[in-house]
């Protein structure tokens, strides 16, 4: 699980650097939920945004976007994202297995 903690990790970040910059952590006002629950090997993370400036859907496909609509790929997850003018909602989830032993007898 190495490996899906580091992309939570990344995905997260860039979450966090979006809202700095454009949305609710750039208002004084704005707040960022987060909540996650793990069921049946499936783990469940959602982000909500809230008092920050109005949002709209993205007229393009940024870095941030390519990178959370395909970085869960590889974990049998998904990202969905919710662009309400409230604030942005993002839910993310992927399975939790057991990586393949990768080290090299010598």
């Amino acid at each position: 699980m190495p490996k899906l903690a580091l992309m939570m990790a990344l995905l997260v970040h860039e979450l966090a650097t979006n809202a700095a910059k454009y949305g609710a952590l750039s208002k004084p006002t704005g707040t960022v939920s987060i909540s996650w629950s793990v069921l049946d090997s499936i783990l469940e993370f959602h982000w909500s945004e809230t008092g920050g400036p109005t949002v709209s859907q993205p007229t393009r496909k940024g870095f941030g976007l390519q990178l959370l609509s395909r970085a869960l790929d590889q974990f049998n997850g998904t990202a969905e994202l919710k662009f309400r003018p409230a604030g942005l909602e993002c839910t993310m989830k992927a399975a939790l297995f057991e990586e393949p032993d990768t080290k090299v007898a010598v």
